[in-house]
């Protein structure tokens, strides 16, 4: 009620500047001020669109479970072998309990507001998405590095991060030039986007892209909307599942409601799944 009366005495100013600016300034006879201001006042509405109505914030979260299994065997990190295997989880449990150790659980965030940003491994606030995931105890050797011959150099663990980009999240490995060279060609590997640093003798592999439109839905509601912008919002979605690689989990509840593919918030991907609610 309060913007709309603002809006009415805002419409009554304009209309009472023209008028009185023809009839007086300009010089014109009552008729045409009255004319005059009924055309420029219509022109002012086409000209100036009504300001849209942004939808408002809903907080959500977010929780991202990298595939350590298909990332390190297509990488061959890891020798496909129980015995190799048994010996990543040897040295995975020697890990201390830190925000970089996701091994056995992902990147959790929380939007709480559109420039708040809540950790939960590290119980910290930020401003943006960027998280990073030691690979430890996965280790590779720079090229022609032994580690006997020189002990102060020490070997290199792989990474992931989480960071935003242009069109979604962006999920990357780090990995030393030499080693991804030795791997590049693979199947599994063709189209994926790469940035080396020759200076650290790195290069960081783009392994998923998490689409901004997947978080569409919970900007979909509009005051007098009857569930057309969600509708659009779900398409969008879709497309962009499809566009990066992505399909919908169907999901069912313990009463058996089952939720389909499309308007699920579970989506996977080769090497990651995500899940993500509103708060």
């Amino acid at each position: 009620m309060k913007k709309l009366i603002q809006a009415f005495f805002k419409m009554l100013f304009i209309v009472g500047t023209i008028f009185c600016a023809l009839r007086y300034l300009a010089d014109f006879s009552y008729k045409q001020s009255v004319v005059l201001t009924v055309v420029a006042f219509l022109f002012y509405l086409v000209r100036v669109p009504p300001r849209e109505v942004k939808p408002p914030f809903v907080p959500y979260g977010i929780f991202i479970k990298p595939n350590f299994g298909a990332i390190l065997s297509d990488l061959e990190l890891v020798k496909d072998t129980k015995e190799d295997w048994a010996r990543v989880r040897a040295g995975i449990e020697k890990l201390p309990k830190e925000h970089w150790n996701i091994w056995d659980s992902g990147f959790s965030v929380s939007f709480i507001r559109s420039e708040l940003i809540y950790n939960k491994a590290s119980n910290s606030f930020a401003t943006e998405v960027n998280l990073y995931a030691s690979l430890d105890p996965i280790v590779t050797l720079r090229e022609g590095q032994r580690v006997e011959e020189n002990p102060i150099i020490s070997p290199f663990s792989p990474s992931l991060q989480l960071e935003p980009g242009n069109y979604g999240y962006r999920l990357r490995v780090t990995l030393l030039d030499w080693y991804w060279d030795k791997v590049k060609n693979k199947e599994a590997f063709k189209g994926l986007d790469v940035d080396g640093d020759e200076m650290s003798g790195t290069v960081d592999v783009l392994l998923a892209i998490i689409p901004y439109e997947e978080f569409g839905i919970y900007f979909s509601s509009k005051p007098g909307d009857s569930g057309e912008s969600y509708k659009t919002a779900l398409q969008r979605r879709a497309e962009a599942r499809s566009r990066y690689g992505w399909k919908g989990k169907s999901k069912s509840d313990r009463y058996g409601n089952e939720t389909d593919a499309d308007r699920s918030n579970t989506i996977e991907h080769r090497y990651f799944s995500v899940s993500h609610w509103d708060l």
